[in-house]
């Protein structure tokens, strides 16, 4: 078991780097499976996260219900449109089967809500890339532990405390009171990297790798920073950072750019869209 130090130094030496004649094509293309009717803010959060921190190419899996609305929201994207109508559902998985094997990373969960029961099976047998799993993906991993171990994907798992006491079994305060161990015990039963959020962020490794990040403040605490999380480890998986340092790199750059916000808008009144438009801020300190 190691004990990583995150810090800008880590995070400046994990970051992509690009050549002067650089494409997209050389920049990853992440695959976020997201959103649904009621949660379209999700998404959308996520996927301006990740354009922000380089990606080359965001392909998002979309409900064709909420179409038009994150296609506007997100012009940069290009889309799969998912529509499970009876008539339409082997189209939609059809699709699916193909943005997964041209993807470099995937992203899945994000305000997906009743739609991971019939998403996230497909999903879970079928990439092999990079996958990080939030929100309802883990919800429906939970119930789901067999099929989470049958993954032959890298994974890469976000829960805040609640979702870990539904992966895990154990209760929020036994997780919060002891959270690094909970955190690399969880990522070695489930063989993968293991992000546990709230304060004092802990990740893991499935080797018991693991680090505690420095950054970030209590006005975090909103609905969509989570989103926003995904949306940056999501990214930098993508573009060929190992998952463990992904996730590493990925709360940090997370909390930087929180710590932004707190400064400038108070810790009350910030919020997750105004973290991820102080993303060029944190990068510039980087180039």
């Amino acid at each position: 078991m190691q004990t990583i130090v995150a810090d800008n130094k880590y995070i400046k030496n994990n970051l992509p780097r690009r050549a002067a004649d650089v494409n997209k094509g050389d920049c990853g293309r992440l695959l976020l499976i997201a959103g649904s009717y009621g949660m379209v803010g999700a998404c959308i959060m996520a996927a301006r996260a990740a354009l922000r921190c380089g990606v080359g190419i965001l392909q998002i899996a979309v409900d064709s219900r909420i179409y038009p609305i994150v296609a506007a929201a997100v012009p940069e994207a290009v889309f799969t449109v998912l529509n499970f109508d009876d008539e339409n559902i082997l189209d939609s998985f059809s699709g699916l089967d193909t943005a997964l094997e041209n993807c470099t990373a995937c992203v899945i969960g994000c305000g997906l809500g009743e739609l991971s029961e019939r998403i996230c099976p497909h999903v879970f047998d079928n990439c092999n890339k990079p996958l990080l799993i939030d929100a309802d993906g883990i919800n429906y991993a939970a119930k789901n532990l067999k099929a989470l171990e049958k993954c032959v994907a890298p994974l890469i798992l976000t829960p805040h405390p609640k979702e870990m006491s539904r992966l895990t079994g154990k209760s929020v305060e036994q997780i919060q009171k002891k959270r690094k161990e909970s955190a690399v015990e969880a990522a070695k039963k489930l063989n993968a990297v293991l992000l546990l959020k709230g304060k004092d962020t802990v990740i893991s490794s499935s080797l018991g790798d693991f680090a505690i990040n420095p950054t970030g403040n209590e006005g975090m605490a909103k609905g969509g920073s989570g989103d926003a999380l995904s949306g940056i480890i999501g990214s930098l998986c993508a573009q060929g950072v190992m998952p463990f340092e992904a996730a590493v790199s990925g709360a940090y750059i997370h909390g930087m750019a929180g710590d932004i916000c707190a400064g400038k808008f108070s810790k009350r009144a910030m919020l997750p869209t105004d973290l991820i438009k102080e993303l060029p801020t944190v990068f510039k300190q980087f180039e």
